[in-house]
């Protein structure tokens, strides 16, 4: 089981509620919160991990399992291709339709009042449907081929937190999400007739700008995390535009995933809580650098590019205006030839709070300034240092001094075939294990994998 579609599952339900006393902790993070205990408790089991570390993928113990399966599941309602409508008179909260060879009839309206969760898998149900599931928290709809657009009143899902779209291949046309008031994340993986996301997905057709409301109007008001996955024919995401009204976008979105969308070619910038920006694998690298040049985004902490082309450095002001930036890793970007150009009086910081300071670098065939990668040992808050697959890269030496990596926990350099001189201060190192000295007694591993030397 997923740990994000788990954790919506507890929210449909109403196990979870904000925490007023803990920061205001909102229902996700108090879903995670539960999700650690019971992985500590071992009441999971059969973990797995992503590239971060993070537990993404588990399964409940045994023993919970049986406990689980021998509770009575009058409450959930599934109708297979094979199945049809029972007509017992109790109330759903769970439904799932799946592989059904024609439309099935939907459950009784009366029925179907109080459902909070919808699975449609490879299902003909839901082309021009009227949909009243008005207390819906989370709806996933996946492998419905069928499928080519979304009702036109599904902005009456006014309780839908999670929204899930997965291999709809047929799908044209994205619904008008950008009004829903409670919506927190949103997955939409392995559209391939989506060439575009723009007006309608905001909502602007909707909108009444001449109504002499003053406060700002907000698009995406809730929204937390959005994922763009095996997008392959997306070729743009444009602004969201209101010309006579003072105009919020996504004001509380904290992580983007954009993953195998090589043809997306333009990228919005109204994103000011954003925190966590991964991509992996687009050709025109060059509009994610326009949106760090021109947004002014100063709210990162972790940024993720792999297989990201069309970009040949990194912006100086990434760094000088996201100060909490723990995690950089650049993997595969094959048209870098500059990193870290600092001029002598700009600060370099990496610092996070609450998390590793990471540095990662991986562009094979790239070029990359020795002299910036020796500046690039000046910052003070980086934990873990990691380069590989950087064929010119020749020497390594970390200069002497208190002031160089005196937080530096983790270094790893790897298919590094050009280097040929590694120097480290001898503080670094003692009794064979590399330790930093006082006031930072924490572990420096240092992995060194030179593939043909």
């Amino acid at each position: 089981m997923e740990r994000n579609q788990l954790i919506q599952l507890w929210a449909a339900e109403g196990f979870l509620y904000s925490n007023p006393r803990n920061n205001n902790m909102c229902m996700e993070e108090v879903g995670n919160m539960y999700f650690t205990i019971l992985l500590d408790s071992n009441l999971f089991q059969d973990a797995k991990e992503d590239r971060y570390g993070n537990v993404v993928n588990c399964k409940m113990h045994d023993l919970v399992h049986d406990m689980v399966q021998s509770i009575p599941s009058s409450k959930t309602l599934r109708l297979t291709e094979s199945g049809s409508d029972d007509q017992r008179t109790f109330p759903i909260q769970y439904l799932a339709l799946e592989r059904s060879g024609e439309e099935m009839p939907f459950p009784s309206p009366e029925r179907f009042k109080c459902i909070t969760t919808l699975f449609l898998l490879e299902d003909k149900s839901l082309n021009d449907r009227e949909i009243s599931f008005f207390m819906l928290r989370t709806l996933r709809v996946e492998d419905c081929d069928s499928l080519t657009k979304f009702p036109e009143n599904f902005t009456n899902l006014v309780n839908l937190r999670h929204f899930e779209v997965r291999n709809c291949t047929n799908c044209k046309e994205l619904p008008t999400l950008g009004h829903m008031s409670s919506l927190r994340s949103l997955h939409l993986e392995s559209l391939d007739g989506i060439t575009s996301i723009g007006p309608s997905f905001y909502g602007e057709s909707t909108i009444h700008s001449g109504s002499g409301s003053q406060s700002p109007l907000k698009l995406f008001p809730a929204l937390e995390h959005f994922i763009l996955r095996d997008m392959h024919n997306l070729t743009e995401w444009t602004e969201a535009e209101v010309h006579d009204r003072e105009l919020m976008v996504f004001p509380v979105l904290e992580t983007i995933e954009i993953e195998d969308c090589p043809e997306l070619a333009t990228f919005p910038s109204h994103f000011p809580s954003l925190k966590k920006l991964h991509i992996d694998w687009i050709k025109n690298g060059s509009a994610v650098m326009e949106y760090i040049r021109s947004s002014g985004v100063s709210t990162l902490t972790s940024l993720c590019l792999s297989s990201v082309n069309g970009f040949t450095e990194l912006p100086n002001m990434l760094f000088q205006n996201n100060p909490n930036l723990a995690h950089l890793q650049l993997r595969c970007c094959h048209d870098l030839t500059q990193f870290l150009d600092f001029p002598s009086d700009v600060p370099q910081t990496l610092e996070g709070p609450n998390s590793q300071t990471v540095l990662e670098l991986s562009q094979p065939h790239t070029c990359i300034d020795n002299s910036a990668t020796q500046r690039l040992v000046g910052l003070e808050s980086l934990e873990k240092l990691e380069i590989s697959d950087c064929d010119s890269l020749k020497s390594i030496s970390i200069p002497k001094g208190d002031k160089y990596l005196t937080a530096l926990r983790e270094l790893e350099i790897s298919e590094c075939d050009g280097l040929t001189h590694l120097s480290i201060p001898s503080y670094l190192s003692q009794s064979g294990i590399p330790l930093l000295r006082p006031p930072s007694p924490v572990l420096l591993l240092l992995l060194l994998y030179l593939s043909r030397n």
